[in-house]
């Protein structure tokens, strides 16, 4: 179960970023995240 976590993080990830229409440039610049992390 645990090894499912961060599969699920990814897909809430996606979810949450393609239903708002952010390109993942936009998503790592308004986390503070850079993009290719």
């Amino acid at each position: 179960m645990e090894d499912d976590v961060p599969l699920h993080l990814a897909q809430n990830i996606r979810q949450l970023r393609e239903t708002r229409g952010f390109t993942q440039e936009r998503m790592a610049k308004l986390s503070g995240v850079p993009r290719p992390t």
